[in-house]
């Protein structure tokens, strides 16, 4: 599963995915083929923190796509 976040930083073509890089880190890339392909149980934990994503990075949605 994917999590793609779009309109960053109030900018309606900008979008990202997320990239785990480790255990407890991560960063959101610009490029599909970059992004993590988590688990459901993953992509779950990371979407418990969905509104903090949003506020942080000032985007507009946040959702999960189900492969690359």
């Amino acid at each position: 599963m994917i999590i793609k976040m779009m309109g960053l930083y109030g900018f309606d073509n900008t979008k990202a995915y997320f990239r785990k890089i480790g255990d407890g880190c991560f960063d959101f890339v610009n490029d599909k083929k970059y992004a993590s392909n988590l688990s459901s149980e993953e992509a779950e934990e990371v979407m418990k923190y969905k509104d903090w994503y949003l506020n942080n990075y000032n985007a507009d949605i946040m959702f999960i796509i189900d492969k690359k």
